[in-house]
């Protein structure tokens, strides 16, 4: 399996130029690194990849203030659920920096592990061997949903050697042990509300990165209108150039633009499940979303089990907190 291995998914993602400085995150980050797991989980265009890619980058700077570390890399999609190809690519990243463990991998086309546990426990053994500090990031984590992945993974980070941190990236929440980590003081957790740009990163962004030469006012205008959110804010810069009358455009900035709407298509709306889909058209005309409205706009009955509004909550889509009632008005 490993010569078939797609090389491309464990390439960590160039660091994008003209980023603006988010010290702010990149401390959270470094206060962390001594835990066994981070998780950055926000819905679609907050920034988490470049985030996370932009902070592995300053790791292994002459002026880095630890040890340069080994840096490992998954980018995982919905086939990674298959558990021997889950492993094969955890592996095969691990072993971009660590080749000792390429006896783990077996070449035969049959293999496929029994035991997804007693591979990882293997996996451990080898792992504690390194001194070296290692970051292993998994990329879009929400793809996966088999139980069997969430359990091994879940034994895997109980057992981490310390020198070994987890990086995930997720659209939701994952079904791990978050609050155990967390009590044990083993998490790190980042979340939307976190990668929010403030007004100063906003402006910087629209400035420097985007190139728009926009009044104070203009910019505290839009990041009000976006709300922060990074996707929404580099859409709206794109509607932004050669427009005759920023403040206008701004004022009548909605989800029905162009940019905006092909972006919520294709990133978010389009990998819902079915049903997802049909309860977000028909309850497009709401602002907030709460499973009274969602049951009486749906003619749901009250014997029914459970509000479809509290159903569909913890899909990866980007609402404003609290994250059960409001969705981002854009």
């Amino acid at each position: 399996m490993a010569d078939r291995l797609l090389q491309t998914k464990l390439f960590i993602p160039s660091k994008r130029p003209f980023l603006i400085p988010r010290a702010r995150l990149h401390q959270q980050l470094d206060g962390g690194r001594d835990g066994r797991v981070t998780l950055v989980a926000a819905p679609a265009g907050f920034g988490k990849t470049t985030l996370v890619t932009s902070w592995l980058a300053e790791q292994t700077t002459p002026h880095a203030p630890y040890p340069t570390p080994h840096i490992a890399w998954l980018s995982l999609d919905e086939h990674d659920n298959d558990p021997g190809r889950f492993l094969a690519y955890l592996l095969a990243a691990i072993q971009t920096v660590c080749p000792t463990v390429v006896g783990l991998l077996p070449g035969n086309d049959e293999w496929q592990p029994r035991d997804l546990e007693a591979a990882m426990e293997e996996l451990l053994n080898e792992l504690a061997g390194e001194k070296r500090p290692f970051f292993l990031t998994l990329d879009d984590y929400h793809l996966i949903t088999n139980p069997t992945i969430h359990d091994a993974l879940a034994f895997f980070v109980d057992y981490l050697p310390p020198h070994l941190h987890l990086i995930l990236t997720s659209r939701a929440e994952p079904p791990l042990p978050l609050p155990r980590w967390r009590v044990r003081g083993q998490l790190n957790d980042i979340r939307a509300e976190d990668l929010t740009f403030t007004a100063e990163e906003a402006a910087a962004f629209l400035r420097q990165t985007m190139g728009l030469d926009l009044a104070d006012d203009t910019i505290v205008a839009l990041e009000a209108q976006t709300e922060g959110w990074v996707a929404g804010l580099q859409l709206a810069a794109l509607s932004l150039r050669g427009a005759r009358d920023p403040a206008a455009l701004i004022a009548n900035f909605t989800g029905r633009d162009r940019h905006i709407t092909d972006y919520l298509l294709a990133e978010v709306l389009y990998h819902q499940p079915p049903e997802v889909q049909d309860f977000l058209l028909q309850t497009a005309v709401l602002d907030r979303l709460t499973g009274d409205l969602c049951d009486a706009l749906l003619s749901r009955g009250a014997g029914e089990q459970g509000s479809r509004g509290e159903q569909i909550t913890p899909a990866p889509l980007p609402l404003r907190p609290p994250a059960a009632s409001l969705l981002h008005h854009l």
